[in-house]
């Protein structure tokens, strides 16, 4: 596997493992991570399924996007509408399309350090490292010091190759209070010191 395809999943998991950190205070079940390359993709709810194409998009899901957007016609600033539309979409595999509904949400409602992760999360998706750094950057106006995001820029350093820039983020992260965090950084070090 290329070092830029594992540290690419390195960013991916760890938007799955915040995903579950942040998103498990609410009613949101787990999520699993898998490969990006897997025959199979894991849906926010763990249940697995194909990747969406346009034969096997469920009735449901159709009628949920439907729903939401006659809601945004009528109320284009309603943040609810606009935050689950875009977790629609990212769960459906529409990266590109999420992070639209994820910059309008985030304008809106700056404070919500969840839906930059997510943001910048599905810029990386699809490799759009500048604009998720960017995504990252600006979480971290909100909250200084968020070990989340910095472990993020660590992960974008990386996967642009710059590994100096990713091992400075990742041996701040490796100080943070968070155990979990923690040893995701010392992790990603050994691979960046092993390569």
């Amino acid at each position: 596997m290329k070092h830029s395809t594992v540290l690419a999943l390195i960013f991916v998991s760890f938007g799955a493992l915040t995903a579950l950190i942040f998103f498990g205070k609410t009613q949101e079940p787990e999520v699993t991570p898998v490969p990006a390359h897997a025959e199979w993709q894991t849906t926010r709810n763990g249940a697995r399924s194909e990747t969406p194409n346009k034969d096997n998009v469920s009735h449901a899901f159709r009628v949920r996007m439907a729903r939401l957007t006659n809601r945004l016609d009528a109320a284009p600033d309603d943040t609810t509408a606009l935050l689950e539309m875009a977790t629609l979409l990212q769960d459906a595999h529409r990266p590109d399309s999420a992070a639209v509904l994820y910059e309008r949400y985030v304008r809106l409602h700056p404070a919500n350090r969840q839906a930059w992760l997510d943001l910048a999360n599905n810029y990386a998706e699809v490799g759009r490292w500048d604009r998720a750094e960017e995504a990252t950057r600006r979480l971290l106006e909100h909250y200084p010091e968020d070990p989340a995001a910095m472990f993020n820029l660590g992960a974008i350093a990386a996967n642009r190759g710059d590994v100096t820039a990713a091992s400075k983020w990742w041996t701040r992260v490796r100080q943070a209070s968070d155990p979990t965090l923690s040893a995701m950084a010392d992790e990603a070090l050994v691979r960046i010191d092993s390569q």
